[in-house]
């Protein structure tokens, strides 16, 4: 036998949990990422939506809006 530690196959318990976690793990940092991404384009919308008669939430919603263009 070439290799003294055999290598646990994808079907063992422990490997087969960590892809599992692994994968999701992934998967809500890329869905995260895409919903930050898609952030500044909802906050820019709901700003043209209010531009049409209400300034007191549309001052709010600037207001929040420079906050996170600063943040970020």
């Amino acid at each position: 036998m070439p290799f003294a530690h055999s290598f646990p196959s994808s079907k063992t318990p422990e490997v087969s949990r960590f892809h599992r976690h692994y994968y999701c793990k992934h998967s809500a940092i890329s869905y995260q990422l895409s919903a930050i991404s898609h952030q500044p384009s909802a906050i820019s919308y709901q700003l043209s939506a209010l531009a049409y008669g209400h300034p007191k939430l549309l001052a709010t919603l600037l207001e929040q809006f420079m906050g996170y263009t600063h943040a970020t």
